[in-house]
């Protein structure tokens, strides 16, 4: 018997490709160091939580009577954490924090 499989695997490859091209913009621009840590944690986060529903496996573990798997819980602890994370950080920036002048002498 054939069960019809997706490729979570190649979808988690592209998403960290996306993810990686996305942080390069947001270093370029970063405002407060811990900025790129902090978008990785939260979209990487959220990229997983979505890939968890095509994973076929069984031994991932579920919780909240099934409905979540072990992922997923901890992917919206993640979320929550790094997005309480950077709003905070941006809501309590002074204005000299903000500007970043060259990193190397």
């Amino acid at each position: 018997m054939s069960v019809p499989l997706h490729a979570v695997q190649f979808y988690e490859s592209a998403a960290c490709l996306v993810l990686f091209a996305f942080l390069v913009l947001v270093g370029r621009r970063k405002r407060v160091d811990g900025d790129i840590i902090a978008a990785y944690t939260l979209l990487y986060a959220i990229a997983r939580f979505a890939l968890e529903f095509f994973r076929g496996d069984a031994d991932r573990g579920f919780v909240f009577g099934e409905r979540l798997s072990t992922s997923q819980s901890i992917g919206i602890m993640m979320v929550g954490l790094a997005g309480g994370v950077l709003a905070s950080r941006h809501r309590h920036q002074t204005p000299s924090q903000g500007t970043q002048t060259d990193r190397h002498p």
